[in-house]
């Protein structure tokens, strides 16, 4: 009798803990704010974020609609740039976005483009930016374009402070302009 009531109180618990927010952080992949009223809405917006006394990414949004007791902006027309350690500077582009302000968590979606240093350009439908990991990633198809090939695959992380990009489940390498036989 007592262990059919500690497997419910455990699978209560364990409810709560994964779907009820009692986790470490919100998944911004899933959030949806489109039926809830903004406490505040801002047009060409610009928010920067230094560490250091460097700059270390600025996000401009045409549009920004601030949910204080959720913590979070709904972003439009979004344009962010990333400087690494190294100097470089990386631009990301989407159509909406969602910011977390407590983690500085960003989640873009709808034609995201993301244009390295080098000129190379990779397209996806939606990118996360992990603040703690210094990331950004996607679980979506990407396509990477640039310096004579094309590189398709599901999902892509780029460490910023490392350099370090790696596509994933690579489906097709191959050159821009055809393979000759």
């Amino acid at each position: 009798m007592v262990w059919p009531l500690v497997a419910v109180l455990l699978g209560l618990v364990v409810y709560i803990a994964l779907y009820k927010g009692g986790g470490t952080g919100r998944d911004l992949w899933k959030v949806d704010l489109s039926g809830l009223k903004a406490d505040l809405v801002l047009t060409g917006v610009t928010y920067t974020r230094e560490e250091n006394g460097k700059v270390k990414w600025v996000v401009r949004a045409a549009r920004a609609r601030l949910f204080e007791d959720k913590d979070l902006l709904d972003l439009s027309r979004v344009d962010m740039e990333f400087f690494t350690p190294r100097g470089e500077r990386i631009v990301v582009e989407a159509d909406n976005g969602t910011y977390d302000l407590s983690t500085e968590d960003l989640f873009l979606k709808g034609d995201v483009k993301v244009t390295s240093p080098k000129g190379e350009s990779l397209f996806t439908d939606s990118m996360h930016y992990a603040s703690r990991k210094d990331t950004i990633s996607s679980r979506d198809r990407v396509l990477l374009k640039g310096g004579g090939f094309r590189v398709e695959g599901k999902g892509f992380e780029y460490d910023l402070k490392q350099g370090k990009f790696m596509v994933r489940d690579q489906t097709a390498v191959v050159e821009e302009g055809g393979i000759e036989f």
